[in-house]
């Protein structure tokens, strides 16, 4: 009864840690999401670019439909996910999309680093109390 009571016990405690266990995130603030595969080398390298300025950020690895990247964005918390085309390459610009608020802004790529750096230092919302 005693090893069929513990046996019980740690069944219980094992299923409630599984609910404990906090959902996969990133440490990454931005996300290059992958709008045109022909331009994969440009996302690639403002990758690099921002990386190298120390801002940690990871490249969407599939030209999926832009919806899904944002789901994805969002479950893994993001908080800006940059957006360029042909239009944009063309024009030297790049869409930062603020996760949080839905805000979007076009910047200029040589402004790109110094605007996420100003954006990343802004203090974020307190948190909401439970």
């Amino acid at each position: 009864v005693a090893l069929a009571a513990s046996v019980l016990a740690f069944g219980q405690m094992s299923h409630s840690a599984y609910h404990l266990l906090p959902t996969a995130s990133t440490p990454a603030p931005v996300l290059v999401l992958l709008f045109d595969e022909q331009f994969l080398s440009q996302y690639l390298q403002i990758g690099r670019v921002l990386r190298g300025a120390g801002i940690n950020t990871e490249v969407f690895p599939d030209a999926k439909k832009v919806g899904k990247q944002l789901q994805y964005a969002d479950r893994k918390g993001f908080q800006f996910a940059l957006i360029a085309g042909s239009e944009e390459f063309q024009a030297g610009l790049w869409k930062i999309k603020d996760l949080k608020s839905s805000e979007q802004t076009t910047v200029a790529e040589a402004d790109l680093v110094a605007t996420l750096q100003m954006k990343l230092k802004s203090p974020s919302s307190p948190p909401e109390n439970s």
